[in-house]
């Protein structure tokens, strides 16, 4: 996974499955500490292509996110 700032956005590429990608959502911005946190959830699916796709998605920060450390959930609350 690699994530950037741009503008208010935070912009998140990941790999895996082209039918079945993670889909990131932000949780948490921490100003004080320039840290933001991001779980990935499984795509809803039965079947999943054993595929690599790199997947874009860009998530509205509504700040500016330049030198923040992202940090990684699962979608179960594990840290990745």
């Amino acid at each position: 996974m690699r994530a950037y700032a741009s503008d208010e956005s935070l912009v998140v590429i990941t790999s895996g499955s082209s039918s079945c990608p993670s889909i990131p959502e932000i949780l948490a911005v921490e100003s004080e500490k320039q840290v933001v946190e991001i779980a990935l959830t499984a795509w809803p699916a039965d079947v999943c292509t054993a595929d690599l796709a790199p997947r874009t998605f860009t998530l509205d920060a509504a700040r500016d996110l330049t030198g923040f450390t992202v940090e990684v959930t699962d979608g179960a609350g594990g840290a990745d």
